[in-house]
């Protein structure tokens, strides 16, 4: 599966458009470990919340997910929610 901010692919039209897909991961930081452990925590954040993305964007039958947005929202000092967003398509 191709996920890239971009969108397309370079030489690789999108064959079609299928929906807009999301995945969002909650992140409850409950530890004292200093900035390189949250650093790690909230990538794992959102590597899981692309991880639901993709595989939402593979039942409907992409091969690439384009467009694809992070937001990270703070709700308060230990938690975060991380959410992507893009477009399921098809490439050749």
């Amino acid at each position: 599966m191709i996920v890239t901010t971009t969108d397309s692919v370079e030489g690789r039209p999108v064959k079609s458009y299928l929906a807009i897909v999301s995945g969002e991961a909650f992140l409850l930081d409950d530890s004292s470990d200093g900035a390189s452990e949250k650093e790690d925590a909230l990538l794992g954040a959102r590597e899981k919340a692309i991880g639901k993305m993709t595989q939402r964007a593979e039942k409907l039958g992409a091969n690439a997910v384009v467009g694809v947005s992070v937001d990270v929202e703070i709700q308060s000092a230990m938690k975060y929610f991380v959410t992507v967003a893009g477009t399921a398509v098809v490439l050749p």
